[in-house]
């Protein structure tokens, strides 16, 4: 399983299908945070963390999953300065 932890390969295979729904469930999903601040547990790739900053204009988010390689792949590819992550279970 450890050529999967880096995220490059789960990205290749499910990450893409995650990215095509996590805007558009995002941007209809009924919930709201009252106060912007965010968590996206099991945060994976960062798909839905991206959305939630792309739509949602959030004051902060913070992804978590239990694997240190998508955290390290998550943080490359989620920028934004109202992001942070960590290794943790949930």
């Amino acid at each position: 399983m450890e050529h999967w932890d880096g995220g490059d390969l789960y990205e290749a295979y499910m990450g893409r299908w995650s990215r095509q729904v996590a805007r558009e469930f995002v941007s209809q999903a009924f919930f709201q945070s009252q106060n912007g601040r965010w968590l996206d547990l099991g945060c994976g790739t960062g798909a839905l963390t991206q959305a939630v900053v792309d739509v949602r204009q959030p004051e902060s988010v913070v992804g978590v999953d239990a694997s240190p390689g998508f955290v390290r792949y998550t943080r490359q590819r989620v920028q934004d300065s109202r992001t942070q992550f960590a290794v943790a279970n949930a």
